[in-house]
């Protein structure tokens, strides 16, 4: 079962912040406005995009416990990502989670940077020293709109679709 459609657009200014007032009822955006400044413009991030094959939406599903757990990742060309979680269990959204950050692929590693997240408990930056979550994964492949990538930690495998930019999740549909 693939799901379409959970009011979550591509689009990141306007939609990603009308997602967060929606989701946790925010209506005081300062907070969020002043996390995206310090996060994304630091001008002494690198960027790696040896293959631009992989920058786009990507689609991805998987069940756990009972519940389908799927994701619109979105890797920009500018090194930027953004990752929209959604858990169903039926129709039913059971938990919502949006992570950004950086993306790099290097010598058939990809890998992610998370510095911000925003969940249930609100906005914030993972619980590390260095408030960064970093995912390595190698690239097994990218051909005809589909990527499959491994985790090099647990070794979960990953296979997800590539998506029109108007493509949205939701619990209730069905592709």
């Amino acid at each position: 079962m693939l799901c379409v459609s959970c009011s979550v657009k591509l689009s990141w200014s306007n939609n990603v912040v009308s997602q967060y007032q929606a989701l946790y009822g925010y209506n005081n955006m300062k907070k969020f406005n002043i996390a995206i400044s310090i996060v994304f413009l630091n001008p002494f991030t690198a960027y790696t995009h040896a293959d631009t094959n992989i920058t786009g939406n990507w689609y991805g599903q998987r069940i756990e416990q009972g519940k389908l757990l799927h994701w619109i990742m979105e890797n920009r060309s500018d090194g930027i990502y953004k990752l929209y979680f959604k858990e169903c269990h039926g129709d039913n959204l059971y938990r919502s989670q949006i992570e950004a950050g950086e993306w790099t692929i290097e010598a058939g590693i990809y890998q992610t940077v998370t510095k911000l997240i925003i969940d249930g408990k609100g906005l914030h930056q993972p619980i590390t020293l260095n408030k960064e979550y970093i995912e390595k994964y190698r690239v097994l492949s990218v051909n005809d709109g589909v990527f499959v990538y491994e985790h090099l930690g647990d070794k979960i495998r990953y296979k997800v679709i590539k998506m029109d930019l108007s493509f949205v999740l939701d619990c209730k549909s069905a592709i």
